[in-house]
Order: structure tokens, then C-alpha cells, then sequence
């Protein structure tokens, strides 16, 4: 997420911030060896701006009509590639420039790169049953000082 806010030019919370949200919070073991994290009280408002942040990411940017379809025609490029996407070391080698200079050699791909995209007014938007709501979710804290 954060390079996306960066790349949306939105000012998410520092890096500082989210390593000292994980520095003063606790891993709690039960005794089914599932492990618990509980944050410090006071770190409550760096936790609320970051679900507020990805609900505004989810919102305006990732479910975004155009994002939406660039989506469509990257996957319809990459279906016309002769790769098994299933295959997961083949998928993470790929970077942002291999990709669109694999993409750019078919015809959905060239499509793409033109900026010929499908025109999807008549779909309807796909949601992500996941996204997140502005309700703070229940984060266990803890109330003590650890030292």
C-alpha cells in the first residue's frame, strides 16, 4: 500500500510509523500456538489511518472504473502469452518492464500500450468482498508500558 499512496501522491504514514507500530506491540502465543498481535494503546490512530487509507485506495483507485479496465486488458494480454501463469516461480519473475515487453510482442498487448482498451460502461464494477470497512476492526491493544 505504500507504494501506491506514494504513487497517488497521498500522504499514507511513514515507514517510520509502521515499524514503530510493530516495535511497541506484543506477539501473544495461546495454547494452540496461534500467534496474537496486540499493539499499545496509544498507537490506535496510526492503525485507524491505515484502514482508512486502504478503504480510500479501495474505493478511488483499485475498484476506479479505468483501473478496472486496464485490468481486463492486462489479463487478456497475458492469456495470449505463451506462459503458465499458474506456476508461481514464472508469475514473480516477471517485473513491470518484462511483463510489458512480453506484452507488447501480442496483438491485446500492443492494444493495451496504444491505450485501445475495451470500453466496460455496461459491466457492472467487481467489489472486493475483502475490501475494508471505515470501522476500526476489533485489534486487540494492551494497555501497559513494555519496556
Amino acid at each position: 500500500m505504500l507504494h501506491d499512496t506514494y504513487h497517488a501522491k497521498l500522504d499514507f504514514c511513514s515507514l517510520v510509523q509502521i515499524f514503530e507500530l510493530f516495535r511497541t506491540s506484543i506477539l501473544v502465543i495461546d495454547e494452540a500456538s496461534v500467534g496474537v498481535w496486540k499493539f499499545h494503546r496509544n498507537q490506535e490512530a496510526t492503525i485507524r489511518q491505515i484502514f482508512e487509507y486502504r478503504q480510500y485506495m479501495f474505493d478511488n483507485i483499485y475498484c476506479h472504473p479505468n483501473t478496472l479496465i486496464i485490468e481486463r486488458q492486462m489479463v487478456k494480454a497475458a492469456r495470449q502469452l505463451s506462459v503458465d501463469w499458474s506456476d508461481l516461480a514464472t508469475f514473480l519473475s516477471y517485473t513491470d518492464a518484462s511483463f510489458i515487453a512480453a506484452i507488447s510482442q501480442v496483438p491485446e498487448g500492443q492494444r493495451l500500450l496504444r491505450g485501445d482498451c475495451d470500453d466496460l460502461s455496461n459491466e457492472p464494477l467487481r467489489f472486493d468482498p475483502q475490501a475494508p470497512s471505515l470501522a476500526l476492526p476489533r485489534i486487540p491493544f494492551y494497555e501497559h508500558t513494555t519496556a
